[in-house]
């Protein structure tokens, strides 16, 4: 059974590079990487039964990426909150908690304790596994607009942490929303061998850049930006360096940021 632990809260130190961290957002399948200072995006749904609220989920997956265990803490910073939460930890909503390994942690506890660090052996880095991390947010009657920032840290090096923020509802906040990609579609040919390209629907002129990651979250390509006007268009990419495997293909312009899987084979 899960333990519950109550800690007064607390708050963190500056995003520094993640070294032996590798985290990937799940679903049913891989969704994409979560690397350093990513922002994550989250729509939730107010609640119309008190007796059974609505909570939505975001799952991550870690994985140890060096040849040593690794002991990891993780810290909780809610940068916004609108309405306020109920960081109480007495299971009123709004509120926000989060779970990782095998501790979950009532809505007021920001910091885990030394007592329910997670150990992290070296273990096959392949993109199907890795320690699950949950993040749930308890939603109210109303539709809040949210900001909240994780940081998962090596205990035993303060320069290897991963830190990420996940943003609920931005699409409330008008001034914030800046984005310029409408949609895009998946990478055709899929697999890939040498060029691939995504159909992309901008909503606002932009500049759109291609960067590819490999599974253990590593950047292997960038490109140049592509001007473009609103519309429809095909964004084309060199995928001819890269060995056979899985990648995540980003395609970021102005604000907004899409992902999408891509295998290689030669």
């Amino acid at each position: 059974m899960k333990k519950i632990y109550t800690l007064i809260l607390t708050t963190f130190s500056a995003i520094a590079f993640g070294q032996s961290l590798s985290a990937f957002q799940k679903g049913t399948t891989i969704i994409g990487p979560v690397l350093n200072g990513d922002e994550i995006h989250q729509t939730t749904s107010i609640t119309t039964n008190t007796n059974s609220p609505t909570v939505t989920v975001l799952k991550i997956g870690f994985t140890n990426t060096s040849v040593t265990t690794v002991t990891v803490g993780v810290e909780r910073t809610v940068i916004y909150q609108n309405p306020p939460l109920k960081l109480d930890g007495g299971g009123s909503f709004p509120d926000t908690y989060f779970c990782f390994g095998w501790t979950c942690f009532t809505s007021n506890v920001n910091a885990a304790p030394s007592s329910d660090y997670t150990i992290l052996a070296p273990s096959d880095t392949s993109d199907n596994v890795g320690q699950s991390f949950f993040i749930d947010l308890v939603e109210g009657t109303t539709q809040g607009l949210y900001t909240v920032r994780y940081k998962l840290y090596n205990v035993n090096n303060a320069n290897d942490t991963l830190s990420f923020t996940v943003r609920y509802n931005s699409f409330l906040n008008v001034s914030e929303n800046k984005s310029v990609i409408e949609s895009a579609s998946d990478v055709f040919p899929n697999p890939a061998n040498t060029n691939a390209f995504v159909n992309v629907t901008l909503k606002n002129e932009g500049a759109v850049k291609v960067q590819i990651y490999n599974s253990l979250g590593a950047l292997v390509y960038s490109g140049n930006e592509q001007k473009f006007a609103p519309g429809k268009h095909k964004v084309n990419f060199d995928c001819g360096s890269l060995n056979s495997g899985i990648y995540f293909v980003t395609l970021n312009a102005g604000e907004s940021k899409i992902t999408k899987r891509m295998v290689i084979n030669k």
